[in-house]
């Protein structure tokens, strides 16, 4: 999933991971790993993604990532 070839893979991951821990179907602490390995590969992807854009409806998920990640 790196470089620009592998950015649209990592958004369409990224939204699905996002809306499993948004609807409490996933744990953030099972993908743990691949949370940071996203960072490192596609970090303004991972952004955009899992933190948003500073809208209220990403302040949970802001503050989980801030509490751990």
């Amino acid at each position: 999933m790196a470089g620009a070839e592998g950015e649209a893979s990592a958004r369409m991951f990224l939204r699905r991971l996002r809306k499993g821990l948004d609807e409490h179907t996933l744990s953030p602490y099972d993908f743990e790993d691949v949370i940071k390995a996203l960072f490192e590969v596609q970090p303004i992807a991972a952004l955009d993604e899992l933190v948003g854009n500073g809208a209220e409806e990403n302040y949970i998920r802001q503050r989980d990532l801030e509490s751990g990640y």
